[in-house]
């Protein structure tokens, strides 16, 4: 509340270039989702420094790299927050600062030894109950077969936390880990804009940008797991060299399942809980349009994958659905393997991720996310629109052709020379411009037509009735001559009546006072 005070007095007061400062307040919303501070506001105000400066100034800023993370977390973001490793695994000290698994039980120190941990540098160790330390993979026990990978598995004697302690994790990384499995994409997507790297970067290829908890997380679940396979001695060097805590850009060693950016995060995974659904959703974000027949550039009229059940090849020989799906199926084939979970699985059998993408016959998911950036039809122009739209609130077609094909350039570059085109656009300040100004040609009078609605929809919160203690310059209920200087840009970006005083201003007279103020502030 404080910050919005703030921001009323210094905008009431300037009463000199306006039109300056509501752009100024539309640009600070689009680059960082928040109004501009008092001393950026007088600064333009006393011509100190132009909108244009200050744009440039916040383009570098933490703030803009958090919104543009969030425009592309929105475009295929996660459900929240989640986790997906099983409980039997996480890992607590008792009083005597021993690790042991509540599912297997505590010990003493008669019963526990010192051995090396994934999460530790290389010359610590700590001290751990021995039902605990092997580095076995698997048990059989009376002929049956148990993977320690496996949560039933891993209860069993002589099952447990594997080499380096791999297969377990401290409970205390748990909420850490469930909340970057979530923002992950959200976390690349700020690297990749920062960095002014490609979309490749952002959506296909294997890297991570994470820290050693994240990287454990996929070690395990995409190549442990499905393989039943320890990593070798220079793959633990290689994940003790990402650090703890801090997030950094790191190489996915090429074992276990293929990584390809957003496509094989449990996040996408359980968003979308199946091969359809996952092309579904990357064609509506990437394309911006449904599955149809357009998918299937090079008319292909065969699935090409051979492990196609026989419930997708029946669905393809119906006339009604072959349009759709021979496009579509050969695009999802590429995602065999990877549950609902987010995890890959090779049990009973390991599928074939064979496919084919837009005329071109493909495997994998990497394959499949180069395949929408490079052959995509209308890839550009979707992330063009996207982009636009998002943050001018204005139609693509409002955008002259010369402007358009600006943006179309910028967008077959990378993510960041996009947006860049845009927010550094005379489109997008003149964009935000028009759609701020009222088009009410009617001429109000402030006691019949303004008071009472000031009087409904401001007056419950206290803050600007004749007895408020906020001051004489927001008492302007009853006082035309103080509503004459109230900042029109609180209306506009509808911060005004703020949502926790539970007032509501219908957009007819939200739109009566924004004329008022023009034509009277």
């Amino acid at each position: 509340m404080v910050k919005w005070l703030l921001l009323l007095v210094s905008t009431t007061a300037l009463s000199g270039p306006r039109e300056d400062l509501r752009t100024l307040r539309y640009m600070s919303q689009i680059l960082r989702d928040r109004p501009p501070t008092r001393a950026e506001a007088e600064a333009v105000y006393q011509a100190e420094k132009t909108v244009e400066e200050l744009r440039e100034e916040w383009l570098s800023s933490p703030a803009h790299q958090e919104r543009v993370a969030r425009y592309f977390a929105d475009l295929l973001g996660a459900p929240g927050y989640f986790f997906v490793n099983d409980d039997a695994y996480f890992l607590e000290q008792n009083s005597e600062g021993i690790w042991y698994s509540p599912t297997k039980g505590d010990c003493t120190s008669a019963n526990a030894v010192t051995s090396s941990a994934w999460w530790l540098n290389a010359e610590e160790t700590l001290s751990i109950c021995a039902n605990i330390v092997s580095t076995q993979l698997s048990v059989t026990i009376n002929s049956t077969y148990y993977g320690c990978t496996w949560a039933d598995g891993f209860l069993r004697e002589g099952c447990g936390c594997g080499p380096e302690q791999i297969l377990c994790y401290p409970k205390s990384l748990r909420p850490g880990l469930m909340q970057d499995l979530s923002q992950e994409f959200k976390d690349r997507a700020a690297y990749v804009y920062a960095n002014e790297l490609s979309w490749k970067d952002l959506l296909s290829t294997p890297a991570l940008y994470g820290n050693r908890p994240l990287a454990q997380f996929y070690l395990v679940n995409q190549y442990i797991v499905p393989w039943q396979t320890a990593p070798t001695a220079s793959e633990f060097v290689r994940l003790r060299q990402i650090p703890m805590t801090e997030k950094t850009w790191f190489e996915v060693p090429a074992i276990g399942a293929e990584r390809s950016g957003i496509v094989t995060s449990p996040a996408f995974m359980r968003r979308f809980n199946n091969p359809r659904s996952r092309i579904r959703a990357l064609t509506d974000a990437l394309l911006c349009h449904d599955v149809d027949g357009s998918l299937n550039t090079s008319s292909i009229s065969t699935l090409v994958n051979p492990d196609t059940n026989a419930l997708g090849q029946s669905i393809v020989t119906r006339p009604e659905c072959a349009t759709c799906h021979y496009g579509m199926d050969n695009l999802a084939s590429t995602l065999f393997g990877w549950n609902d979970q987010g995890i890959y699985e090779r049990w009973p059998q390991q599928l074939s991720q064979a496919g084919h993408a837009f005329g071109l016959d493909i495997t994998g998911p990497g394959a499949l996310m180069e395949s929408y950036i490079e052959r995509g039809p209308g890839f550009a122009d979707c992330m063009s629109k996207r982009a636009w739209e998002d943050f001018s609130g204005r139609p693509w077609s409002a955008l002259s052709s010369e402007e358009q094909a600006n943006f179309l350039t910028a967008a077959s570059q990378s993510p960041y020379a996009l947006l860049h085109e845009i927010f550094q656009s005379p489109a997008l300040l003149n964009a935000r411009g028009a759609s701020s100004v009222s088009t009410d040609t009617t001429s109000y009078d402030f006691a019949q037509d303004i008071n009472p609605i000031l009087e409904r929809s401001c007056a419950g919160s206290s803050c600007h009735n004749q007895d408020s203690s906020l001051g004489a310059q927001y008492r302007f209920i009853g006082d035309e001559a103080a509503f004459k200087k109230a900042p029109v840009g609180r209306l506009q970006d509808g911060s005004m009546p703020p949502a926790s005083s539970g007032l509501t201003l219908p957009d007819a007279e939200r739109i009566q006072l924004i004329h008022f103020l023009q034509q009277n502030g």
